[in-house]
C-alpha cells in the first residue's frame, strides 16, 4: 500500500471517529430521559443546539480552515470534540449538556474542509472521484459503528458510558493524528 493510500485511512478514520462523538447524544437519549426525568424537548433543545453550532462552525471553520495548516487544526478539532464527550459523561445539569453539547458541534465542523484540502495533496485530480466516494463511506460507517457499538454498550451500562469511551478512543486516536499525519507527501509517513 502506498503512502497516499496510508494518508487517505487516517483521513477516512479521521471523519468516521468524529461521528463517535456526535451520534452519541441520540443512543444516550432514552437513558438520559429517564436518569434526569426530562421531557423529549430537552434532548431537543441539546441536539438542536448542536445543529446551530455545526452550521455556524462550518462558515467560520470553512475559512479558517483555508488559512492554516490543516494536521493541527484537525487535532484540535478531535481532541476538542473527545474532552467535551468525556466530560459529558460527568454533566448532571441541563445547562451543562447545552453549552458542552454546542461548543461539541462547533469542534467537529472543523474536520472536512481540511481533510480534502489535506487529501487533496495526496492525489492528483484524476483519483478524486474515487477518493470523494471513498472518504464519504466514512460518515456511514461512523454512524453504524455508533449505533451498533454504543447502543449494545450502554444497554448493559448506563448512558455516560455513551460519552466515555468515543471522549477516550477518540483522545487517543487525536494524538496518533498529530505526530503520524505529515502535512504533504513530502514530509513523509
Amino acid at each position: 500500500m502506498g503512502k497516499e493510500w496510508r494518508m487517505f485511512i487516517l483521513c477516512w478514520f479521521a471523519y468516521a471517529s468524529a461521528y463517535l462523538c456526535r451520534t452519541n447524544l441520540s443512543i444516550a437519549a432514552p437513558k438520559m430521559l429517564e436518569t434526569f426525568n426530562w421531557s423529549k424537548s430537552n434532548i431537543g433543545l441539546i441536539a438542536g443546539i448542536f445543529f446551530w453550532t455545526y452550521a455556524v462552525g462550518q462558515l467560520v471553520n470553512g475559512y479558517i480552515g483555508d488559512k492554516v495548516r490543516s494536521r493541527p487544526f484537525i487535532f484540535v478539532s478531535l481532541a476538542s470534540a473527545s474532552i467535551i464527550n468525556i466530560i459529558m459523561g460527568f454533566s448532571k445539569v441541563k445547562w451543562s449538556f447545552i453549552i458542552l453539547w454546542g461548543m461539541n458541534g462547533f469542534f467537529l465542523s472543523m474536520l472536512w474542509g481540511p481533510i480534502l484540502r489535506i487529501l487533496s495533496f495526496w492525489f492528483p485530480p484524476e483519483k478524486g472521484t474515487r477518493v470523494g466516494m471513498g472518504i464519504s463511506t466514512s460518515s456511514t460507517v461512523g454512524y453504524l459503528v455508533s449505533w451498533g457499538l454504543l447502543g449494545q454498550l450502554i444497554a448493559n451500562t448506563s448512558w455516560q458510558w455513551a460519552f466515555w469511551v468515543p471522549g477516550i478512543f477518540v483522545l487517543l486516536f487525536s494524538f496518533i493524528w498529530l505526530f503520524r499525519v505529515p502535512e504533504h507527501p513530502g514530509y513523509g509517513l
